[in-house]
């Protein structure tokens, strides 16, 4: 407990700028001049998009999910078997590894919600989208693509209005 408190003293010795921004009680540096909202937007879309997701089993299954509704593992199979696009990148290498690997891994994630049990055929009833847990870190590109769009706080956050103002201007250049 000591080595603890001896060493908050130390950090506190070493920056002592950050001890006095704490105790005013300030957390985060004041900008020396303001910028414009476009710049603001770019700076914190060029910062974030190292975190987001463009691809990928999780993201074809919740895309799945979003159009369809909730179906069960079978079903999700079948529906990736139609897809000829996403079976010759091989998104999904198998039917194990849906069941057991990705289905999984989602529901432990909390981006899908398994609808029941039935315990006379000993299978499971399906899955639920939980859409504000599955699309949180899709890039805006793909988020704003989706349809039909998917009721979640993030498409009002700066980046997804900011993506989605520079693809509407993009898109009112072409048909010029």
């Amino acid at each position: 407990m000591k080595s603890l408190q001896s060493l908050g003293k130390l950090t506190t010795k070493l920056n002592p700028l950050s001890s006095t921004k704490q105790s005013m009680g300030l957390k985060a540096p004041i900008p020396k001049e303001q910028m414009s909202a476009e710049e603001l937007g770019e700076k914190k879309f060029i910062k974030n998009e190292k975190y987001y997701v463009e691809g990928g089993p999780q993201y074809y299954i919740a895309k799945l999910l979003n159009q369809k509704g909730p179906l069960n593992k079978n079903q999700i199979w079948f529906e990736y078997q139609r897809d000829q696009e996403a079976v010759k990148n091989n998104i999904i290498p198998s039917r194990t590894y849906l069941k057991e690997k990705i289905l999984t891994q989602m529901v432990r994630q909390g981006k899908l919600k398994a609808l029941g049990f039935d315990k006379e055929q000993e299978t499971e009833l399906g899955y639920q989208l939980n859409p504000s847990k599955a699309f949180a870190n899709l890039h805006p590109d793909l988020l704003l693509k989706l349809r039909p769009l998917p009721n979640i706080p993030r498409l009002q956050s700066n980046d997804v209005l900011y993506r989605k103002s520079i693809l509407d201007a993009e898109s009112q250049d072409q048909k010029k």
